[in-house]
């Protein structure tokens, strides 16, 4: 066996890209090649698309993705939608796939001097992911929500401001407090605290908002997560809920749901969000259809990236 030293380690992944995408030589060919095992060459090609040397794009020749796009910016009359195509409605699949997605658009997105907004939630940690390293100049970053309590999740809206700060060069204002605190009296505390307070008088004027819309369901992983009694959810629920942003539920109409919840949340207001230039939903699942619907339905939504079941369906 022959070991790659690593100062010839991308061009021994140009090389063996090149031999096996454009050439068409088989990885057991390959490995016989450099003497190394097949194994080496599988990490070495799945590298090499971590590194972006290699980039795979499908045509899509039969128009599904670009007229399920124009369909749903006409229905709903929002700045943009963009669909991933994925067969079936695997939830670990298409948060993948639409992460990716995202990823894409968001890094498009993203310019000097502007200030984002990020909430929380296993969909937007594969977008964060998958964003592409790009120093700009005079970037804000903001979390929408406090925390799930845990000592550590990387799903936490702080965690994902915190690595999309790191990604873009931007300057992090963290909201440091729970998401859901005890009472009323804890909340107004901590709200009167100037650290929190300043970022929350941020929070309203953003130029973008990147957000994952939630169920009214005890399965979600960010209320399992908070241990949320069942009680409160029957209440919202009873209440018309039909799904939420940043813990802020809303109904059919999009109004907010009033519940004893709004009033331990820390986090940015609904009437506060809908004001935002720019706001970027990434979600997906048939289980958030009528939750997604709504929300598009009544401007919560500028910009949509979903699965093609979503899309079929709204």
């Amino acid at each position: 066996m022959v070991k790659i030293k690593s100062n010839q380690k991308d061009y021994f992944l140009y090389n063996i890209s090149r031999l096996y995408y454009i050439e068409k030589i088989s990885q057991n060919e390959l490995a016989r090649i450099y003497k190394v095992s097949k194994a080496t060459i599988s990490r070495g090609l799945k590298e090499a698309e971590e590194k972006k040397i290699v980039q795979i794009n499908i045509n899509d020749i039969f128009g599904i993705k670009k007229r399920l796009e124009e369909k749903i910016e006409n229905k709903y009359k929002i700045k943009k939608a963009s669909i991933s195509i994925v067969p079936g409605n695997d939830k670990k699949l298409i948060k993948k796939s639409i992460g990716r997605e995202g990823a894409e658009l968001v890094g498009h997105m993203i310019k000097d001097n502007i200030s984002i907004g990020i909430a929380w939630g296993t969909t937007l940690f594969e977008l964060v992911n998958l964003l592409e390293v790009k120093p700009l100049k005079n970037i804000k970053v903001l979390d929408l929500i406090g925390s799930m309590g845990n000592l550590f999740s990387n799903i936490n809206a702080s965690e994902l401001a915190r690595r999309f700060g790191k990604i873009y060069n931007g300057k992090n204002y963290f909201l440091n407090s729970l998401a859901v605190v005890n009472n009323r009296e804890t909340k107004k505390h901590l709200i009167g605290e100037k650290e929190i307070s300043d970022v929350l008088k941020m929070q309203k004027d953003l130029d973008i908002a990147i957000i994952s819309i939630g169920t009214v369901s005890l399965k979600s992983s960010i209320i399992s997560n908070l241990n949320l009694r069942g009680n409160i959810l029957k209440d919202i629920k009873d209440k018309g809920g039909v799904g939420d942003i940043c813990l802020r539920y809303f109904g059919e109409n999009g109004e907010q749901i009033k519940t004893s919840l709004n009033n331990r949340v820390i986090g940015i207001e609904l009437e506060d969000y809908k004001k935002i230039k720019t706001k970027v939903c990434i979600s997906g699942g048939l289980e958030k259809l009528e939750a997604i619907k709504c929300a598009l339905s009544n401007g919560l939504i500028d910009i949509l990236v979903t699965d093609s079941l979503v899309a079929e369906s709204l």
